[in-house]
């Protein structure tokens, strides 16, 4: 809350069990639930993607990640405790499920552990996934868009969840 109320951006890995976080303690525990601190209205919450490329490398397509055979994917659903934050506005916010509980993720980036990101360390690469690493790349992407927005004469985007909501409600305002 300090930091939101400072106007800095942290942004939450929603979990890799799909709607099913209380899994990650207990595989036997069956109740839908979201990960902790992404269900805070504190924080963006951060999902998972899977990319398809064509067989040239080319883009083809990205979708919400799910692997249900691995028993995993992208975190997501409604939040118990957390009420909807006024800010969280937009397509597909009001639907069937909405309860008026805080509704996450909020974004998602490369999360499929087979189609992640490639890191480098002691000199070998190794493919890596999970919606924790897809928080930091959301946290990479948001510094340039910073430096972007200072460079034209934007002095601070603040806490940006309000933004990215206003942006995806607005087709208009993406150009």
């Amino acid at each position: 809350a300090a930091a939101r109320a400072a106007g800095i951006t942290i942004f939450a890995a929603s979990g890799d069990q799909g709607a099913y976080d209380c899994q990650s303690a207990n595989l036997a525990d069956d109740r839908l639930s979201v990960d902790w601190p992404a269900a805070s209205a504190n924080v963006v919450a951060v999902g998972g993607t899977r990319l398809s490329v064509r067989a040239d490398g080319s883009y083809l397509a990205e979708y919400g990640w799910e692997d249900s055979l691995q028993g995993g994917g992208s975190g997501g659903g409604l939040a118990s405790v957390t009420p909807r934050p006024s800010w969280q506005q937009g397509p597909g916010v009001t639907n069937a499920q909405s309860n008026g509980q805080r509704q996450l993720p909020d974004v998602a980036g490369p999360g499929d552990p087979s189609s992640g990101m490639i890191v480098f360390t002691r000199g070998r690469s190794a493919e890596i996934g999970g919606t924790s690493a897809a928080a930091p790349f959301w946290a990479a992407a948001l510094a340039l868009m910073r430096e972007y927005a200072q460079r034209h004469g934007v002095r601070d985007l603040g806490f940006i969840a309000p933004l990215l909501y206003k942006v995806a409600a607005n087709p208009a305002t993406r150009d």
